[in-house]
């Protein structure tokens, strides 16, 4: 399978259906009921969601749906990003941890960076954010499609600066990564 970069899931522009015409779309936000991330209740998330159809890095070329959901709250930051298929046919692929953490902005800079982990079929990796927020970012692959997966969906979390995040507290996270 090839090995590239998860960071086509954070554009905040992509290519509409109509692959002729060129033209670039924006996110649009959604409820959260709509998303295809199947979120927790009350902590509140906004969710937002973009179609497109890109020769582009990630996916196989068909039509693709992107959906993101994120809060900032007392308790930290978290923020999640699918990139699903819409077309029979179609399939997204990943590449490794290493890209997935730099996808998100605490990542971007990250330090203390752990070794990738697996639990119950996430794969994750602990770091501190150059804010000093202790974080986890998380990669869950959806269904074996073709030369890729129907979905992937990535996720981070970060608590409150200089407070780390207990072992319940990275699982309850994990927890909340699900898919409809």
């Amino acid at each position: 399978m090839r090995a590239i970069a998860v960071i086509v899931l954070v554009g905040i522009l992509s290519l509409p259906m109509d692959t002729q015409a060129q033209q670039l779309k924006d996110w649009t936000d959604i409820d959260c009921a709509k998303s295809k991330i199947l979120l927790p209740e009350g902590h509140g998330l906004r969710c937002r969601t973009v179609e497109y159809a890109p020769q582009d890095q990630g996916t196989s070329g068909g039509a693709f749906t992107r959906f993101n959901a994120y809060s900032r709250a007392d308790s930290g930051k978290t923020t999640f990003y699918l990139l699903t298929e819409a077309t029979i046919g179609g399939y997204v692929y990943s590449s490794g941890m290493l890209q997935v953490l730099k996808t998100f902005p605490a990542g971007k800079d990250a330090h203390s960076i752990s070794e990738p982990l697996a639990r119950d079929g996430i794969n994750y990796l602990r770091f501190t954010a150059r804010t000093g927020e202790n974080c986890v970012a998380a990669r869950k692959l959806g269904p074996g499609h073709s030369m890729g997966y129907r979905w992937i969906l990535i996720a981070s979390h970060c608590g409150q600066s200089a407070v780390t995040l207990a072992p319940q507290q990275e699982q309850a996270f994990m927890d909340t990564m699900r898919v409809r």
